[in-house]
C-alpha cells in the first residue's frame, strides 16, 4: 500500500502486548483488505482516501483510523450515523492511554 506508519504504532504491533487489545488488525492481509474495501466505498457513501487508514474497529464496529496528513498522526473513530467521524487522541500513543484508562 505505500504507506508509513506512525513510529508508536509500528511499536505497539511488533509488541507482545498488541494481542490483547479486541478490534486491532494484527494480519497484514486483513489489514490491506480492510483498507481496499474502505477504499471502494465507506461509511461516508463515497470512497475512502488513501490518507485514511484503518487499523482497528471499535467495540461498537466503528472504523478506528489514522489521517495520516496530519503531524503526529491522530486517531479517529467513524460515525456511521452522522457520515462523519470523530477525534479520539492525537496520537496513537495517547490513544492507547485512553482506552487502557476505560477499561
Amino acid at each position: 500500500m505505500g504507506i508509513r506508519m506512525p513510529p508508536d504504532y509500528r511499536r505497539f504491533i511488533l509488541s507482545k502486548w498488541s494481542h490483547q487489545l479486541p478490534g486491532l488488525f494484527l494480519d497484514a492481509d486483513q489489514l490491506i483488505s480492510e483498507n481496499m474495501r474502505r477504499r471502494s466505498k465507506s461509511w461516508l457513501g463515497r470512497p475512502l482516501e488513501s490518507v485514511f487508514f484503518v487499523f482497528a474497529l471499535d467495540r461498537a464496529g466503528n472504523e478506528v483510523f489514522f489521517d495520516l496528513d496530519i503531524p503526529m498522526t491522530p486517531v479517529f473513530v467513524a460515525d456511521h450515523i452522522r457520515r462523519n467521524c470523530r477525534m479520539q487522541a492525537t496520537s496513537f500513543e495517547k490513544w492507547l492511554l485512553k482506552l487502557a484508562d476505560s477499561e
